[in-house]
């Protein structure tokens, strides 16, 4: 999805800032999860 889909998502639902909240929280936990084994394979290669 688009920065600006998002955006308007966010402006249209004011009254769920908590169902967006735990998916920005549970993607940026995945993302960060991936870079962290992503940088083990480069440390040890």
């Amino acid at each position: 999805m688009r920065t600006t889909e998002l955006q308007n998502q966010l402006h249209s639902k004011p009254q769920t800032p908590s169902v967006i909240s735990i998916v920005l929280i549970a993607l940026l936990h995945d993302l960060c999860q991936r870079f962290t084994l992503i940088g083990k394979e480069l440390i040890y290669q």
